[in-house]
């Protein structure tokens, strides 16, 4: 890779996406870290999840933006909050998913990245992100995503918590999240409660896990239906919600941002992608696998279930 001109101790990034979006962002800040002399990385965005990657230590800060980008105004504290024994200078930068806010005093490297993928590549979106940086003259290594690394202990703690909170220390416990973004990329429900059964008979102690997404969209009605088959989990904080899904020794979700968080703590991972291009958008980690919806030709979506247990063996 060629040798940037100058090493860079602070970056700033700016960023207006939800939960899956950030996270996949997250990965792109130790991208930029690894391939730009190790800055710091000061985030500005609206997903608190990016608190918790400042406690693994993936960032130097965060700031939360409730509102578009009302935070900005914090931008010099929040370099400074990054990198407190210097001023800003030619030694930072500013990597915007934003476009080019109007700062009272531009930042004298402001990079751009269009969060949107481009028509018809087959890259990864984290990967079509790098290249637009390198074609602003600071490379950044594509093709490799560096993943959390969690102290063990610190995951036994979580398992413990999730344990304690379901109240039923037997079997590996495996979370399976219902919910999505939107209703076109969720499976159906109908084989998710069958997996629930087989998981069970195979000695996995299987959970619901939902959140205000969930409860907002489809009310009471969805709560009662999944506890018919095993006990929910429902958790207001993202922070929180992660730290339960770290815990787990299985994932199963949908196209959806807490699937990107399981997949980016280690955690095994399926999965589920129907309308989306998994290609671009799939979960990123050592442990993920990527399944799609059960065929509509299959009533009891009984193969797709087979092969869903099966690959937990493998």
């Amino acid at each position: 890779m060629q040798r940037l001109p100058l090493q860079l101790r602070t970056v700033q990034v700016l960023h207006g996406g939800a939960l899956g979006d950030c996270v996949l962002a997250l990965h792109l800040c130790r991208m930029m870290h690894q391939s730009w002399g190790e800055p710091k990385i000061a985030f500005v965005g609206r997903s608190s999840i990016a608190e918790l990657a400042r406690q693994l230590g993936w960032l130097a800060s965060f700031l939360h933006s409730e509102t578009g980008f009302a935070a900005l105004r914090f931008r010099e504290s929040a370099l400074s909050a990054a990198h407190p024994d210097g001023p800003v200078d030619e030694t930072h930068a500013v990597v915007s998913f934003v476009g080019a806010p109007a700062f009272p005093n531009p930042p004298r490297k402001l990079l751009l990245v269009d969060p949107r993928p481009l028509p018809g590549s087959p890259l990864h979106i984290t990967d079509q992100w790098a290249r637009q940086l390198c074609d602003q003259g600071r490379p950044v290594r594509s093709g490799h995503h560096p993943q959390v690394e969690i102290d063990a202990g610190l995951r036994c703690d979580w398992s413990a918590d999730l344990r304690a909170r379901v109240g039923n220390g037997r079997g590996r416990m495996a979370i399976l999240h219902p919910g999505s973004g939107g209703t076109r990329k969720c499976c159906p429900l109908e084989p998710l409660e069958v997996l629930v059964d087989c998981l069970r008979a195979r000695g996995w102690s299987p959970v619901w896990m939902i959140g205000p997404d969930e409860v907002e969209r489809d009310g009471p009605k969805l709560r009662d239906r999944l506890a018919s088959s095993a006990l929910v989990l429902f958790e207001e904080s993202v922070v929180q919600a992660a730290k339960l899904a770290g815990g787990a020794d299985l994932y199963v979700g949908q196209d959806a941002g807490m699937t990107h968080v399981a997949a980016w703590m280690g955690v095994r991972t399926l999965a589920m992608f129907g309308p989306t291009d998994p290609n671009v958008w799939r979960p990123l980690g050592r442990h993920v696998r990527i399944i799609d919806f059960p065929p509509h030709d299959d009533p009891g979506r009984s193969l797709w279930i087979r092969n869903v247990v099966e690959s937990l063996a493998s």
